[in-house]
């Protein structure tokens, strides 16, 4: 490094959840890219609290050497990770009491990859009730909106199975492709005006979505079919 870059450099920033003899840094970065920010934590509580991360920093991993302090997360959103990390570190005065619909599916992005549901399930439960809950009987709740269709990953992730159910049952019948496959929703702003459905959500699942759909579509042609035969019977006989 030359002088002038070593003037103009600083490290990524530190946040330190543990200091004692087990500390280990986690280094969150993109994939060949520089690192984002470090986060200081206890390598016991790591394998405690997901099994992710207890194969990770206690099996055959190079990561598991004891000597080996600087641990590498590859594409983990750095906010999502933080707040994991606060809950399984008993720092919930550091847990946000509520979180915007993009934030909880990064949250459900890493309970899933690192098995941390069960972890984190009291502040699911806080997080995920202004996407569920009605006010009253005549509004629909907020996860059924244009737009939060990507509610779709947290309840798959969580385990809410009403809303899950009920939100491909609304999407099997509003969902549309391009010749590319991509998949398209109302957006909610007007008359056949579309938004690229950007849902995280398992390639089992979009396809059932769409089986759903075609079938949706193509018993309604049926239907339809059938309904006009006695108005054809009339009008021609």
């Amino acid at each position: 490094m030359t002088e002038s870059a070593a003037e103009t450099f600083s490290p990524p920033p530190l946040t330190a959840l543990y200091a004692a003899d087990d500390n280990i840094t986690l280094l969150v970065k993109r994939e060949d890219g520089p690192t984002i920010c470090r986060y200081t934590v206890s390598r016991t509580v790591m394998c405690i609290v997901s099994p992710v991360w207890r194969a990770m920093l206690a099996g055959r991993f190079k990561e598991a050497n004891v000597q080996n302090r600087d641990i590498p997360l590859i594409d983990d959103d750095p906010e999502a990770l933080l707040t994991v990390l606060r809950i399984a570190h008993h720092r919930s005065y550091e847990v946000p009491k509520a979180l915007t619909l993009s934030q909880l599916v990064n949250i459900a992005t890493i309970c899933d990859k690192y098995d941390t549901v069960a972890m984190c399930r009291p502040y699911i439960g806080i997080w995920a009730t202004p996407y569920i809950e009605t006010v009253n009987h005549s509004q629909q709740a907020l996860y059924l909106s244009p737009g939060n269709e990507s509610w779709l990953w947290c309840a798959w992730v969580f385990g809410y199975q009403e809303t899950f159910s009920k939100l491909v049952n609304k999407l099997r019948v509003e969902i549309s492709t391009d010749k590319e496959g991509s998949c398209y929703t109302p957006s909610g702003s007007g008359p056949n005006q579309l938004t690229l459905l950007k849902a995280n959500m398992p390639s089992d699942v979009t396809g059932e979505i769409l089986m759903l759909s075609l079938w949706h579509r193509y018993w309604s042609f049926v239907t339809s079919f059938y309904l006009l035969i006695p108005l054809i019977f009339i009008v021609f006989c």
